[in-house]
């Protein structure tokens, strides 16, 4: 654990650039955040860097994990990425029957597995430590013989100009051939995700898609998606 008046102290920066430089840090979910100072994250605790993020826009992710699983009927076929807005998604299907669910996360996996009827299917592979999803060769392999009705997926970034972007290559890979395995595909982001091109392209924003969001984007970046064709809801 370190103080902000150590940090000040041995960097010689200010108060309010310390804070500053937590804040971003803690965004990454590399340090947790106290009054006053902050811990680093261990690399090696995976859940809990998954858990804090799960933290942030809390309110936000329910909403739109409420509003994507009106979109899911009953004996639907569902495939489902690793972020935690997706989470919030699965969370809310719990009153849905006779599911027949895939997904490359753990995370959601074991929260799937709370729902009675469920069919699950999890892909195997190696797991990213980040967000404890399943990637890779073997992974890939798996996904390239299934096919699902409805994909919902969290991406890193959602840009007009840049279009679906990601953080991790083999995650952008699995993301893509995701999207190419589902009939109808769901972006599922909060506001925070908006305006931000990462490195890794996944696709380009267009008609296939429906984007489900919070009242937080940017309107500017919410009219110029709905001009390339895709429905953006937000709620």
């Amino acid at each position: 654990m370190v103080q902000v008046s150590k940090i000040t102290e041995i960097l010689g920066i200010s108060p309010v650039t310390a804070r500053r430089d937590l804040r971003r840090l803690a965004k990454q979910s590399l340090v947790k955040r106290f009054y006053g100072g902050a811990r680093l994250i261990k690399a090696e605790d995976p859940v809990e860097r998954y858990r804090l993020r799960a933290d942030k826009f809390v309110e936000e992710k329910r909403r739109i994990g409420a509003r994507a699983s009106e979109f899911v009927s009953d004996g639907d076929s569902v495939m489902l990425e690793a972020g935690t807005t997706v989470m919030a998604v699965a969370r809310s299907l719990t009153e849905k029957r006779r599911l027949r669910a895939v997904t490359y996360s753990l995370e959601i996996a074991m929260e799937l597995l709370r729902i009675p009827d469920l069919d699950l299917t999890i892909l195997g592979g190696t797991i990213n430590r980040d967000t404890t999803a399943a990637v890779g060769p073997l992974a890939e392999q798996s996904l390239s013989h299934l096919r699902v009705g409805k994909l919902f997926l969290s991406v890193g970034g959602v840009d007009a100009s840049a279009g679906l972007t990601a953080y991790n290559a083999l995650e952008a890979r699995i993301n893509k051939m995701m999207l190419e395995a589902a009939q109808r595909v769901f972006i599922v982001a909060d506001n925070s995700k908006f305006g931000i091109a990462a490195m890794n392209t996944i696709a380009v924003i267009d008609s296939s898609l429906t984007i489900i969001s919070d009242t937080g984007v940017d309107p500017a970046q919410a009219d110029a998606i709905r001009s390339l064709g895709a429905q953006l809801i937000l709620v």
